[in-house]
């Protein structure tokens, strides 16, 4: 596992701020079914991890794949589009 930048971080801290009202969406990036109880565990991006374009926990509980495109990430399975702040995330 590669450890996420500081400045990914940050982006990372306002992709899943901005899609937390739909919780569904959170478990499709961090692999997970529906509710998360514990919204505010984001805030704790030092511990999340990615490896090949996928996002995993400590626990090593892999994510959905994403794609990367221009100034959005998408969701490959759901096909949502999120903005990103930052053209180096996650490159």
């Amino acid at each position: 596992m590669n450890e996420i930048s500081t400045q990914q971080s940050m982006v990372l801290l306002k992709l899943h701020r901005e899609i937390s009202i739909n919780s569904n969406d959170i478990g499709s990036i961090f692999g997970k079914d529906g509710h998360m109880e514990a919204v505010a565990s984001l805030w704790e991006l030092k511990e999340i991890h990615y490896i090949d374009g996928k996002f995993s926990d400590l626990c090593g509980n892999p994510g959905k794949p994403y794609e990367v495109q221009y100034n959005t990430i998408r969701l490959t399975e759901t096909g949502k589009r999120y903005l990103k702040d930052n053209t180096n995330f996650l490159d």
